[in-house]
């Protein structure tokens, strides 16, 4: 989980473009000194290489898809060439059949509300039988958005799909901060006094290392207490609108 504050992928496209726009515009200004041209033109180059890598995963693309406020309508305004939007939708088509709910898997949903097998045939052709991810794609983007994540928190991710796809791919973190902090809290975690710890205790104790630095997110009352009584069940966190069990037997 990435601490707020910290660039995310959806964020990295917009602000190259940003930066390569404003190397574009000194690199071309007669009014600058040759060699403030020339090295604008040498930066916006090796920018240009990092923009490349970008598609070296399907994260970046899906992400800026996945944001309300840009879809495919960024791409288009910043003039991508229609081969490389169709590509990017497709990433992202593909992914949602990942994470689409298959028809077995709709039909047992309606079972267990006690809902007849055929009520699809009774709703076929209105709102409840689009694609949810061809429905949002064919809606404008919002522009009042600003933070995504919020956003689709508020649909609930346990029971919408296309939610849960956003944010895994919102919250990606644009650097390997997090993770490798996470690594370093590991090591300090396992030490030659508690080299005998499980994979499952590793993993718990890091684990909440890492969400005690996060505000309100873990109980520090319950778990006080756990260690006051040595009732060792499972505390509940709440994270992107679901609650996860810590282990507490570390």
């Amino acid at each position: 989980m990435s601490e707020r504050g910290r660039p995310l992928l959806h964020e990295v496209i917009p602000m190259i473009d940003v930066i390569d726009g404003m190397l574009k515009g000194a690199s071309n200004d007669r009014g600058l000194k040759p060699a403030v041209r020339v090295a604008a033109s040498l930066g916006r180059a090796v920018l240009n290489r990092y923009y490349s890598k970008t598609d070296d995963s399907i994260m970046y693309r899906c992400a800026m898809i996945m944001h309300p406020r840009y879809k495919l309508a960024y791409f288009r305004t910043e003039g991508w060439l229609q081969d490389w939007i169709d590509t990017a939708l497709d990433i992202v088509r593909r992914e949602w059949d990942r994470y689409k709910p298959s028809s077995s898997e709709a039909a047992s949903q309606l079972r267990s509300q006690g809902t007849s097998l055929f009520a699809a045939l009774d709703t076929y052709g209105t709102e409840g039988s689009v694609d949810a991810l061809e429905d949002y794609l064919n809606t404008p983007p919002i522009p009042s958005i600003s933070d995504p994540l919020k956003h689709w928190h508020a649909l609930d991710s346990e029971k919408n799909p296309l939610a849960r796809m956003a944010l895994d791919m919102l919250s990606a973190p644009a650097t390997s901060v997090d993770a490798e902090r996470s690594f370093s809290r590991g090591g300090l975690v396992v030490s030659k006094l508690r080299h005998n710890l499980s994979d499952e205790s590793t993993r718990a104790a890091t684990v909440l290392n890492s969400w005690m630095q996060i505000p309100g997110l873990v109980p520090k009352q319950s778990i006080v207490q756990t260690f006051k009584t040595g009732d060792l069940q499972p505390i509940l966190v709440s994270t992107r609108g679901k609650r996860v069990p810590i282990p507490m037997g570390i």
